[in-house]
């Protein structure tokens, strides 16, 4: 008898993992939710005017949700940064970063739904004036690749810090035996890099990507990629588990056959 698909951790904090882990439920998995890293805002500093360096810029870039709400909340909430937008041109990496950006009344010009930011660059690029300006909301340790890009084009382009994530201690993280965890989901570069503090990860464990860029990030800490969702949406994630071949079906077999 079929009792679960398999065991899944999910690394991410529990208010963002959950419409993912009930997903996961509901097709039959065994789900724990693992955070190993923790967001934390921030504001602006002392002789910061983001308000007014967005109303200058030609463009603004978003490439993660935390970019939009960190940014929102520094600027004076949605509403704001929906007025101070509306004539802004907008580029965005991530179907959830733009479904965010509409629900505040932002129209998107530029998007690379599912992609890296070696692949939204050329998009941009393709549209952008003549040494433009673009402010770009992001973390403290961002991706290079896209700055870089801009730059080299002759673009002007603000960095502003509104979020930096931190690896939580081991002494901060919830007890978790490796041992009977089939794969793992992993949401971004930040959790990857947090992974080389963690006890009794398996050698062997294999992790499954949201995104592309987090599938770059486990392959060049050296972990094994099982997947790469098509979506970051709870359904795409579920539909990669349960595709043939994927890591849990080893495990209902077993459990069917009574082993």
């Amino acid at each position: 008898m079929t009792t679960c698909r398999g065991r899944i951790a999910i690394l991410r904090e529990v208010h963002r993992a959950e419409p993912l882990r009930m997903a996961l439920v509901e097709a039959g998995f065994e789900v724990m939710v693992r955070p190993v890293t923790r967001v934390e805002r921030v504001g602006p500093q002392v002789g910061d005017d983001w308000p007014g360096w967005a109303a200058a810029a030609d463009w603004m870039l978003f490439t993660s949700l935390n970019g939009v709400d960190g940014f929102a909340e520094g600027a004076g909430g949605g509403t704001a940064m929906s007025q101070l937008l509306r004539s802004r041109r907008i580029a965005v990496l991530g179907f959830t970063s733009a479904e965010r950006l509409s629900r505040m009344g932002v129209s998107v010009e530029v998007l690379c739904e599912h992609g890296t930011s070696a692949e939204l660059a050329p998009a941009m690029l393709a549209v952008m004036e003549p040494r433009s300006t673009v402010v770009y909301p992001c973390a403290e340790r961002t991706m290079p690749t896209l700055p870089r890009l801009l730059r080299e084009a002759g673009h002007h382009l603000r960095q502003i810090v509104c979020y930096r994530t931190r690896a939580l201690s081991p002494e901060e993280r919830s007890p978790l035996d490796w041992s009977i965890v089939d794969a793992a989901v992993v949401a971004a570069p930040s959790a990857v890099r947090a992974l080389g503090d963690e006890e009794g990860l398996p050698p062997d464990l294999g992790f499954y990507a949201i995104g592309p860029t987090t599938a770059v990030a486990l392959r060049e800490a050296g972990l094994t990629v099982l997947g790469v969702a098509r979506s970051p949406k709870a359904e795409s994630i579920v539909a990669m588990l349960k595709e043939p071949g994927a890591r849990g079906e080893w495990r209902m077999e077993k459990m069917e056959n009574g082993k």
